[in-house]
């Protein structure tokens, strides 16, 4: 039974002196083969044990923006901001500290939080100034600005870009980006008031106005022939049919009516632009 706890020491003495003695490199270079092979808890894993064993390693910075991405990746997206914010913070004069706050900056770009983004965006160009990731950082504000509807604000940044680096290497994306702006803004609006009229009208009238002409034609039928049996129940006397579908067409009729002020608020939204343009956000870590 001795000769088992001498053999059990002993083998947790060597797993814990072999990443002592290689001071910790042997756990990072772990920690990054996980993440580039996509398996992001194990990534993860590897720097919390690496922080643990050397709470004040050369590597901690690496460790702590290694972390703060894979659990973007992983879609862990508040606990990948605190450790981004955390080691930009705590490291800013060291490249992954540059590199920290840089990326928390893409990452809330990605995730529809622009407002952050920019000023993410700011603080950087504050702090660094014309440094590693500068040009990076002036295109992504033109997604930033767009992304908060401020087109005219998004073309004029994309403007600052083309001056600043007239050969760019976003220079095609900024092509684009300043092609879907314009397009969005000049974007005809559908009008509201005129959706319900219509509606109250010819029920449907509202999605055909939209371009849903499936969900208009199937409105219109549906009430067309509610009309119809209310109609047949009115000529035969049938009292308690013209009563039962009158009570149902008017539902219907107030459905469509409400429908059509829907679809008028769908097709206006700018929620379809945006998912858009946050697709075309290229986050590369």
């Amino acid at each position: 039974m001795k000769t088992l706890y001498t053999a059990a020491f002993i083998m947790i003495t060597v797993l814990f002196a072999l990443p002592l003695a290689a001071g910790g490199e042997d756990i990072m270079t772990c920690a990054r083969l996980h993440y580039d092979n996509g398996e992001y808890y194990n990534a993860v894993t590897e720097t919390m044990r690496y922080r643990f064993l050397y709470p004040d390693g050369k590597y901690v910075p690496a460790g702590m923006l290694l972390a703060g991405k894979a659990y973007f990746r992983g879609d862990n997206y508040s606990r990948s901001m605190e450790l981004l914010d955390d080691c930009a913070l705590r490291y800013g004069k060291t490249p992954e500290g540059e590199e920290a706050l840089f990326v928390g900056a893409m990452a809330r770009l990605k995730q529809g939080s622009p407002l952050f983004a920019l000023s993410n965006f700011s603080k950087y160009m504050d702090v660094y100034g014309d440094s590693l990731y500068t040009e990076k950082v002036i295109f992504n504000r033109c997604y930033g600005a767009a992304l908060l509807n401020d087109f005219e604000g998004s073309l004029q940044l994309v403007r600052e870009y083309r001056e600043k680096y007239p050969r760019g290497e976003y220079l095609e994306q900024a092509g684009m980006l300043e092609g879907d702006v314009v397009g969005e803004m000049n974007r005809p609006l559908k009008s509201p008031l005129g959706a319900v009229m219509g509606s109250m009208l010819v029920p449907g009238f509202g999605h055909f106005y939209t371009g849903n002409y499936r969900t208009g034609f199937f409105t219109l039928m549906t009430n067309a022939v509610f009309i119809s049996l209310i109609v047949h129940g009115i000529m035969t006397g049938n009292i308690f049919q013209w009563m039962f579908f009158g009570f149902v067409e008017l539902n219907f009729y107030q459905y469509s009516i409400i429908g059509a002020m829907r679809s008028v608020y769908e097709y206006n939204s700018r929620d379809d632009f945006q998912r858009r343009l946050r697709m075309k956000v290229s986050v590369d870590f």
